[in-house]
This record gives C-alpha cells, structure tokens and sequence, in this order.
C-alpha cells in the first residue's frame, strides 16, 4: 500500500478541497465556496491524509489547523491550484470564452485528464498517449472532450499525422505543466519533513539547513538563524 501510493499522481482536486479548508478554516465554509456538501469535503481531505500517509489537520473545537505536514504541503498545493484558477481568464483573453465571465475552473481538477492533455500536447497521437498511461483510446478521446468542452474551444485539431494543439492549448500548457511538476514535490517536501531520505530507505534526521525553512519547526528555524549569524 505504501508503495503504490507513492508512485500514484495526487488527486488535484483533492487538494483544491485541502487548500480551501487551510484557507477558511473550516470544512463547512469551504463546501460552501465550492458548492461541495461537507461529507464529500471530509472525505476529499481523509483521502489525501491517506495518500501521504499524514495528517494534514488537527480538529479543534474552533476550527480546522494545519499540522506541521499541512503546513509544509500548503505553499506547493497553493501553487499548482493558483496555476489552474488562472486557466479560464488566459482563455478569456484569448477570446475563446466569449460571454463566460467567471467561467468555473472545475473541468480542469483532474489528475489524469492533465496528464492526458500534456502527453497530447507533446506526442500528438492519441493511441501514444493511451499506451504510456496504460489506458484505452477511447478513454483518452473522452478526456479530451471534457477538456475541450471545460475550455469553450478546441484544444487540438486532428490531422492525418496527429492531433495538433491550437493557440488556447499552446496558451494553457504552461499552467497545466508547473502545476502539475509540483504534485510529486509535495511527497518530497513531507519525506524531507520527516527526516527520510528517499531512494534511501534511511530514517535519518536531515540537517535543517537541507530543508526548506517553512517546513522546519521552530527550534530549527532558530538553529538556521543562529548558524547563519556566526558564518
């Protein structure tokens, strides 16, 4: 389990849910802004806690709060939510969403149809693509109808040499890309959290100045300071 959750791609929208609740503080709020139900909200974030195998919030009578893991995810998760978000006004400006001011981002929360629309983007045929994801063409094919229909505009044009992506996939591929280069980071970011050394095996304390300061606790954010004084 431990192993197959570690090569498996987080679930984008999984995070999207997790960011809203570091943001509001609370599970009810955040289905509010997202027109979730709460139950669905919970599940999301029990989900996640499971895929990094920690727990990314402590329940308090107040509110939800990070942990210290939560607090090492959030900036990267922010990140790569902040680059989807954008995606319909780059879309806008391209007038390829003409009249849809404020069009919902939530067609692009999905793992795999990302993955599917940058391995498009990059090796322009379909059963390619099927082959590296260990999918069907078909299921591509259907990605890529929700996609062009999230959008409001053709994403590719087909070709008798393959499929060709078109100015809003050329506009949008660099988002698309850097948030989804930050999902593996984040498992990164939480081994170095925990002292572990990935590739390694080793459980082994790292020293703090390896690892980025928002992940430190505070004695060795203090260390860092000290350490930097003297040098």
């Amino acid at each position: 389990m431990q192993t197959k959750n570690k090569n498996k791609t987080l679930n984008i929208m999984q995070l999207r849910f997790f960011c809203q609740v570091a943001d509001r503080g609370s599970i009810s709020r955040a289905a509010d802004d997202l027109f979730r139900t709460q139950s669905a909200i919970t599940r999301a974030i029990r989900d996640l806690e499971s895929s990094l195998e920690v727990t990314l919030f402590e329940r308090h009578y107040s509110g939800m709060v990070l942990t210290e893991y939560g607090r090492c995810v959030l900036p990267r998760a922010r990140r790569a939510i902040a680059d989807l978000l954008a995606i319909p006004g780059q879309l806008q400006r391209l007038k390829a969403l003409r009249g849809r001011d404020g069009a919902d981002a939530g067609w692009l929360f999905n793992s795999r149809r990302l993955e599917i629309f940058l391995q498009l983007f990059q090796v322009h045929h379909g059963q390619t693509v099927a082959n590296l994801l260990g999918i069907t063409q078909p299921a591509v094919s259907a990605a890529l109808k929700i996609l062009e229909k999230g959008a409001g505009t053709a994403l590719f044009h087909r070709t008798p040499e393959g499929v060709r992506p078109t100015p809003a996939a050329e506009a949008i591929w660099p988002n698309i890309s850097r948030a989804l280069n930050e999902l593996p980071h984040i498992r990164s970011d939480i081994a170095a959290r925990r002292g572990v050394l990935e590739g390694r095996g080793c459980a082994l304390a790292p020293c703090p100045s390896a690892v980025p300061s928002f992940c430190l606790p505070p004695s060795a954010r203090f260390w860092r300071a000290t350490r930097a004084l003297r040098l």
